[in-house]
């Protein structure tokens, strides 16, 4: 008996990315609505919201389509904008707050930055983590005169 051929397409019962559902979810995204919100005001879940874009954006195992590509591209848009409608906003209404703004994501942007003394701090705190857990062991060191904390744990 021959198997019957696979239907295409959404499952029924789920809901599908509507020419209207596109047109509100970007215009709330325009005026800064948080992704949860977007869903909640779509009366959709953010999970399905979250689906699209991920797809549109080719991060989801499922497949796209030219719809959700298009889709995931005008939300980013349409949240860059958001945040350079707010950020123009503040710098008119609270210039002080807008140059604590920048400074903030300055300093948010640049890697922190360590002085050799504090990366060997760090180090030596990892390795003696490390050898507290018992699965990593420091060979005899091959220096008779060395007396670093590591080989000097080994000998006792």
């Amino acid at each position: 008996m021959a198997k019957a051929p696979k239907k295409r397409g959404r499952p029924a019962g789920s809901i599908s990315l509507t020419a209207e559902r596109e047109v509100q979810a970007l215009a709330y995204y325009r005026v800064g609505c948080p992704d949860e919100e977007v869903a909640e005001l779509l009366e959709i879940s953010a999970r399905t919201l979250l689906e699209w874009i991920a797809r549109g954006e080719g991060r989801s195992e499922k497949t796209s389509s030219p719809k959700l590509r298009r889709f995931a591209k005008a939300v980013a848009k349409a949240k860059a904008e958001a945040k350079a409608s707010a950020r123009v906003s503040i710098k008119e209404k609270r210039p002080d707050k807008f140059l604590d703004l920048l400074t903030a994501q300055a300093a948010a942007a640049a890697p922190p930055t360590y002085s050799p003394e504090q990366i060997r701090t760090l180090a030596v705190q990892l390795v003696e983590a490390l050898l507290r857990q018992s699965t990593v062991r420091i060979a005899p060191c091959p220096d008779a005169d060395c007396h670093c904390p590591f080989h000097a744990k080994e000998e006792k």
